[in-house]
């Protein structure tokens, strides 16, 4: 995986001659932008290691009792028509209706200070980190805020990139920093920007090249790193950056799912060695929502998919999420104004029922 030293490898200010294409089987270290202090965590072997405790409840016999909780997974996404229906926005609703100017501030008719679209995770600071957009994901801004306080922001999170660029997606670091992996659509490749854990640049990275994204999906796993899903009505196509900013998979993108994708995918570490992939897939008469396992180099587990009933919009997404080793939940993201769809949760075997009572929705 190479990263892109002062951001000209993604075509920003003319590709540099030393640029050369990523290799899975000779990875290079990553070179952090100029103004970078930081240095890159130590590359892990492929095997994996254990996952979050709280996500997967798998404990790490080496990290503090009190050592903060990671997002294992993807960020957790939902839409507010208000900065303050959440009450760490709310803490920042002054900055953020600076951010979006004169249709978020208050007393403006109704209707024009939202809805947003949210995307949060947790950081390995015991910080939370969020991105926030308006719905058709424009001025996106990210912020990481410990309570009620400001960490850091970055109002022009893709600044510099070649227009258009598309689809941010959040996702945490291992350090404790945040990234964000974007579409650059005029050069068909999938980018990640990457913070340290006190906003300074850590470094621009080129992730793969697939044909077409019409949405991304990012899970991020200690000891995995990050698997990068784009969907399209051609399919989805995926691959894994390494903790290190290696590439564990092709350079084009493994293809993953029906081929016949409608919308939005969702994905899961529900195991050490495994993910799921909730994908809306397009069927005779109407869309279904299938599931899909697969292994650390994306090799089927399931012989076949397993439907999980009636897909929604195809523009409205799914999350998928581990509540313990080999079970994910799957639910419809909660929006504005509107009551989340029931749950629904399938094992490693493939199994599918309805959440037990007394255990909510995570």
């Amino acid at each position: 995986m190479r990263a892109l030293g002062s951001l000209a490898c993604l075509g920003l200010t003319g590709c540099l001659a030393g640029c050369t294409k990523p290799s899975s089987s000779q990875p290079s270290p990553p070179q952090a932008l100029p103004s970078s202090q930081a240095s890159p965590s130590a590359a892990p072997a492929d095997a994996l290691q254990p996952a979050s405790a709280v996500a997967l409840d798998v404990p790490d016999a080496h990290a503090p009792a009190s050592a903060p909780a990671i997002t294992t997974g993807e960020a957790h996404r939902f839409s507010v028509a208000r900065f303050d229906e959440d009450p760490l926005l709310r803490a920042q609703g002054a900055l953020l209706r600076a951010h979006f100017g004169e249709s978020a501030r208050e007393g403006a008719h109704d209707g024009a200070h939202g809805p947003f679209a949210v995307q949060a995770v947790d950081l390995a600071t015991g910080a939370k980190a969020f991105l926030v957009a308006h719905a058709d994901e424009s001025e996106p801004i990210v912020i990481v805020v410990d309570r009620d306080r400001l960490e850091w922001q970055k109002p022009r999170p893709i600044a510099g990139m070649v227009l258009p660029s598309g689809h941010v997606t959040l996702a945490p670091r291992p350090d404790g920093g945040a990234a964000v992996f974007v579409w650059v659509e005029k050069l068909q490749t999938v980018a990640a920007r990457m913070w340290a854990d006190d906003g300074n640049a850590f470094g621009d990275f080129e992730v793969f090249r697939p044909e077409r994204c019409d949405s991304m999906s990012v899970a991020y796993g200690e000891g995995w790193g990050w698997i990068v899903a784009c969907a399209s009505p051609a399919g989805v196509r995926a691959a894994r950056l390494r903790e290190d900013a290696t590439l564990a998979s092709d350079a084009s993108g493994v293809a993953l799912g029906s081929g016949h994708s409608t919308g939005p995918v969702a994905i899961a570490i529900d195991s050490l060695s495994s993910f799921v992939l909730v994908e809306p897939a397009a069927a005779v008469s109407v869309d279904r929502l299938l599931a899909f396992r697969y292994d650390t180099n994306f090799a089927p587990l399931w012989p076949s998919p397993v439907d999980l009933g009636l897909a929604s919009h195809p523009s409205a997404r799914t999350e998928a999420s581990a509540v313990r080793i080999g079970l994910v939940r799957v639910q419809g993201v909660r929006t504005a104004n509107a009551p989340r769809s029931p749950a629904i949760e399938i094992t490693s075997s493939g199994e599918v029922h309805k959440p037990e009572r007394g255990r909510p929705p995570q």
